[in-house]
C-alpha cells in the first residue's frame, strides 16, 4: 500500500467513527416530566395508592426539579445520578402548607429500566421493597 492509500483509509476510518451516534447519558434521558403509572410494595401492585393520588417528577437540567402530588403539592427537589454505583438520588424539600407541612425525603434508587418512555425505580423504604414505574409526558 502506498502512503496516499494509507492516509485515505485513516481519514475514512476517522470519519466513520465520528459519525456514530453516541448514546444519550442517563442524565439527559431523565430530563422531562415523569408520571407515576405503577407502584409496587414488596412485589405487589398497590392499586389503592394509585387510585388515591397522582404523582410526577419533573427533572430539569442541572440537577433541579420538582415533585408534584395530586396537582396540589409541588415540592422542589434536587437530583443526581451516580454512574459508578448506578444510583439516582432524589432530595425532596419540605413544603409548608396551610395547617402543616408536607415532609420531604431523600430517596436513593436503582434505575432498573430507562428508555424514551419508561423509568423504573426500585428502592428500600422502611424495610419495604418499593418499585415505581413512570411514563414520560410528551
Amino acid at each position: 500500500m502506498n502512503k496516499l492509500t494509507l492516509i485515505a483509509l485513516f481519514f475514512a476510518a476517522a470519519f466513520i467513527s465520528s459519525c456514530k451516534e453516541e448514546e444519550p447519558t442517563v442524565e439527559a434521558q431523565l430530563i422531562g416530566v415523569w408520571n407515576l403509572n405503577e407502584y409496587y410494595v414488596d412485589g405487589e401492585l398497590d392499586v389503592e395508592l394509585l387510585d388515591l393520588m397522582t404523582m410526577n417528577y419533573e427533572f430539569l437540567a442541572g440537577g433541579t426539579g420538582k415533585k408534584t402530588i395530586n396537582d396540589l403539592f409541588v415540592q422542589p427537589c434536587k437530583w443526581s445520578y451516580d454512574d459508578t454505583n448506578k444510583k439516582l438520588t432524589l432530595m425532596i424539600e419540605d413544603l409548608a402548607i396551610e395547617g402543616g407541612t408536607v415532609l420531604g425525603d431523600t430517596i436513593v434508587a436503582d434505575i432498573t429500566k430507562l428508555d424514551e418512555t419508561n423509568l423504573w425505580l426500585s428502592h428500600d423504604e422502611d424495610g419495604l421493597a418499593i418499585g415505581e414505574r413512570y411514563l414520560k409526558s410528551n
